[in-house]
Formats: C-alpha cells, structure tokens, sequence
C-alpha cells in the first residue's frame, strides 16, 4: 500500500514495506509540487512495526515534522535516522 498525502505544497509517499520476519519497515518520499523548483527527499529507515498502518502513521508523521522543519528552507539539507529523528547534516 502506497498512501499519498498533500502537505503544504508537498507530496508525501508513505509506503510501508513488509519484511521476511513479518514486520513492517517505514518507508516516506517526499516532493516538491511547486511549479519553480523541483525537490525531493526520500527515507527508507524510519523504523520497524508491527503492522503495515502504524509504518505509514509514523512515516506520514516523520514527513510532516520534515516539511515543518525544513520545507521554508530550499538549501537545507537534512536526513532521518533509523529512528525517525531530524537531524540537520553538516
């Protein structure tokens, strides 16, 4: 399942991926739908779940944070980690 979602100009792409032990790894991409500029995230860690629907609640609520921390800032470069924590790169 690929559940899509528009937030604040941007589109986020939860889907969640079943593993060969039976849980769920969180999935997200993340686009730009400006007409002046593309821009695209995607994040392929975000955590591990027991169901498919909490690995796209969480990947669509790690989206949301992103587009609220970082979506003002076109040059900011930023990344999640296994745990679904912003963290700006330096």
């Amino acid at each position: 399942m690929i559940d899509c979602h528009l937030y604040k100009g941007y589109l986020l792409s939860c889907a969640p991926m079943q593993l060969d032990d039976g849980r769920w790894q969180a999935r997200l991409g993340i686009a730009s739908m400006s007409t002046t500029k593309t821009r695209a995230q995607r994040f392929l860690d975000l955590g591990f779940f027991d169901s498919e629907s909490e690995a796209a609640a969480h990947a669509r609520h790690a989206g949301i944070k992103w587009v609220d921390d970082n979506g003002a800032a076109p040059s900011a470069t930023t990344a999640l980690s296994s745990r679904g924590l912003p963290y700006t790169a330096r």
